[in-house]
């Protein structure tokens, strides 16, 4: 599985795509003077039901401390002080951020990976901290997948990977408080700025984070498609034992052919014929038999040459965002995002998909 996790970027890379930072003004040099956000009242919040709750108002004395992690942290890059780094981030979290996205890599990987993360920061030769700020919409949307996670582990487990999320589970603890700050790099004679990370955990201490929040973006996102792909699959096989039923029992399959779409259990014939054949009917009630949860499955599209099943693309829908999942080749997340609908999945699985990628 290709590797998205944060430690593989460049020098510092720590600007995450789904975590979104709320900016503050520049305050100077090497450290952050702060001004309480002047919101209406204090909320407490928990999202996901089980007693987790994060402050939503800044706090002057919070900022002075997530600035003091991030600049000690800072320094010790300055001073390739690698005992520092351990302490003050959460780099030693490295092989669970690559476990949550399917990878288990191996002792000598994760040492690989430790020590080349440790010697890309320590090539900092100068750095200046500015914009620190409480950056609400990366705590809410952390916390919304958090209360989502219990869901995703059960259909991760009734996929087979279990392991994967074990992993998650174990990984992804409560957070209070997340800071983002703007922190100009100087590496190699040139200032870089980069978007970096402060955390807090509920027992109120502070650590740099190195792709915690990088690493519940990929979790979430590489979990649904591979459950959506796998949905794909299993219909696939519902399909199969379905035509062969009627195969069997001389129901003219072969005159089935073309598109066909399940919304939910209604199926529309490949020319949008309201009215459906014999063989349209009973291959609807002999896949439902063979997938239950049909109905429950916003989108289906299928493809038949003369009764053999060539192509499928479904829609999984999680808290209303729609992923897809295909057959025969099983679409990678990186594709999915430039889908505008199933139709476009449909294309990928027929072979036909042409990306809307820049390059």
């Amino acid at each position: 599985m290709k590797q998205k996790l944060i430690f593989a970027a460049a020098l510092l890379m720590l600007c995450t795509p789904v975590l979104t930072a709320c900016a503050g003004k520049p305050q100077g040099d090497s450290s952050v003077s702060a001004e309480a956000s002047q919101q209406d009242t204090p909320q407490q919040n928990n999202p996901d039901g089980s007693g987790d709750s994060f402050a939503t108002v800044e706090d002057e004395d919070d900022l002075k401390a997530a600035t003091k992690v991030l600049t000690e942290f800072c320094k010790g890059c300055k001073k390739n002080q690698a005992d520092v780094l351990e302490q003050k981030s959460n780099i030693a979290l490295v092989p669970q951020f690559a476990a949550v996205t399917g990878d288990a890599p191996t002792e000598e990987t994760i040492k690989e990976m430790h020590d080349n993360m440790i010697a890309a920061y320590c090539r900092m030769e100068d750095y200046k901290i500015t914009e620190g700020a409480l950056n609400i919409a990366a705590l809410e949307t952390y916390a919304n997948y958090r209360s989502e996670m219990q869901e995703i582990s059960e259909k991760l487990r009734e996929i087979g990977e279990t392991a994967t999320a074990e992993a998650a589970e174990q990984l992804f603890y409560p957070i209070s408080k997340i800071y983002s700050f703007s922190v100009a790099v100087e590496s190699n004679g040139e200032s870089t700025p980069q978007k970096m990370y402060v955390i807090q955990k509920q027992d109120g201490s502070w650590t740099v984070d190195l792709g915690l929040l990088q690493s519940m973006v990929d979790y979430m996102s590489v979990s649904k498609v591979s459950i959506a792909n796998q949905t794909a699959k299993d219909l696939k096989n519902a399909l199969d034992l379905a035509l062969t039923d009627m195969d069997v029992e001389d129901m003219g399959i072969s005159k089935l052919s073309g598109e066909y779409h399940f919304d939910g259990a209604s199926l529309t014939p490949a020319d949008g014929r309201e009215d459906k054949t014999e063989a349209e009917i009973a291959l609807a009630q002999k896949t439902m038999s063979y997938y239950e949860n049909l109905p429950h499955t916003p989108h289906v599209y299928f493809r038949l040459d003369k009764g053999a099943l060539t192509s499928v693309a479904v829609q999984i829908d999680f808290r209303e965002i729609p992923y897809y999942g295909t057959w025969p080749t099983a679409v990678d997340e990186h594709y999915m995002y430039y889908f505008a609908s199933i139709d476009d999945a449909m294309k990928f699985a027929a072979g036909e998909y042409e990306s809307a990628a820049p390059f």
